[in-house]
């Protein structure tokens, strides 16, 4: 009995390889989608925090706009709550306590004390400048 060889299995599949991922793939839908939670995800290749190569949308441009990675305790919230509206003007950084206390206890809040903790946030980025090394140095 003769065996036959299958040339189509592993490399020898012109399928095979890089091509069929990412950009080359026919699925590609340009790189972004919004996830189950609401948030946009984009796709990049070489992030330190990424997963998978995939970021928050939101994170990568407050990234851009400082300048430099967000640490993994910095949290981005969106001002007007919507999730995929990520305008440079909606988003600020906060810490994990003052983001719980804008959501979660924000009812007992007055818009003045939470007006001061976004103001206190937005000090702190804004008065960001580069030292001789082109790192940032925060000066209040």
């Amino acid at each position: 009995m003769r065996v036959r060889k299958n040339y189509n299995v592993g490399i020898n599949n012109p399928m095979y390889g890089s091509h069929r991922y990412g950009k080359e793939s026919s699925g590609w839908k340009g790189g972004k989608y919004i996830n189950k939670l609401g948030y946009v995800v984009v796709h990049i290749l070489n992030h330190p925090y990424s997963w998978k190569n995939r970021i928050l949308e939101h994170r990568l441009i407050m990234e851009k706009y400082l300048g430099r990675y967000l640490k993994p305790k910095e949290i981005i919230h969106h001002i007007n709550g919507i999730r995929n509206d990520n305008r440079l003007e909606n988003l600020e950084i906060t810490n994990l306590k003052d983001h719980h206390n804008i959501h979660y206890i924000g009812t007992k809040l007055s818009s003045n004390t939470k007006n001061k903790i976004r103001e206190k946030h937005k000090l702190i980025v804004l008065t960001r400048i580069r030292d001789n090394k082109g790192k940032f140095i925060c000066k209040k």
